[in-house]
């Protein structure tokens, strides 16, 4: 963890336990559900320069970006593309059922 000496407030790259606890789901949302860094910056005003080169493991984000991304994306979009996956599923179940 680095401390940014003009603010004070904790940094932390992509790796570190604390950014994996907020924004784990973010990278199911890139990697399985291919949402954008571009959107993630257009919903947080997180500069997408930075986003990219946190991602990549090069950057940092300090906490209140952690939280930002956490509450504005991971928490609404995660459930909604679960429940849209799970109505999915559901859907081709029935109607397999309904062709035997």
């Amino acid at each position: 963890m680095e401390v940014n000496l003009h603010t004070g407030k904790d940094e932390f790259f992509k790796n570190h336990e604390v950014a994996k606890n907020y924004i784990g789901g973010l990278y199911k949302l890139i990697d399985v559900y291919k949402f954008s860094m571009e959107s993630v910056s257009v919903l947080t005003r997180i500069d997408l320069d930075k986003l990219n080169n946190f991602y990549a493991g090069e950057a940092s984000l300090n906490y209140d970006e952690l939280c930002l991304i956490e509450s504005v994306i991971i928490t609404p979009l995660v459930g909604a593309f679960e429940t849209a996956e799970h109505n999915y599923n559901m859907i081709i179940k029935a109607r397999k059922e309904r062709k035997l």
